[in-house]
């Protein structure tokens, strides 16, 4: 009995680590990820300026998720190189963690420039959403 409580004590205090990286880890990539969203302007003047790009590595390949953003004021550099960074981390993070998915493709959403602001437009043609 003295042999078991010591094995699942063992257990518990090995696992705390593990538990306390995953969520520091999570809770970087979170961070990450607003740092990233603020970099974002809506603002446009036409359509042409409104793109979208993809964030996020799932695990069956591609993009979890799309922002939309505007060339118009978006310093482009950066924003780009923050997210090529963070997409690098998450596939890591995904490697090394064996982390598996739904595999469900996610497809860029198309862009429009409505009352000044970059916004994704849904399969009716309609304005959906302007933040991510």
């Amino acid at each position: 009995m003295k042999n078991l409580l010591i094995i699942a004590l063992f257990s518990v205090v090995n696992l705390v680590p593990i538990a306390c990286a995953q969520q520091a880890g999570s809770e970087t990539r979170q961070n990450n990820l607003d740092k990233i969203q603020r970099m974002i302007d809506l603002d446009c003047d036409n359509s042409n300026q409104c793109k979208s790009i993809g964030i996020g590595h799932s695990p069956c390949g591609g993009y979890t998720k799309y922002l939309i953003y505007s060339e118009k004021k978006t310093e482009l550099k950066k924003f780009k190189e923050s997210i090529e960074q963070y997409n690098l981390e998450q596939k890591n993070q995904n490697q090394k963690s064996g982390m598996v998915g739904i595999c469900v493709h996610v497809s860029p959403p198309k862009t429009s420039c409505s009352t000044n602001q970059c916004v994704a437009i849904n399969s009716a043609g309609d304005a959906a959403t302007t933040r991510q």
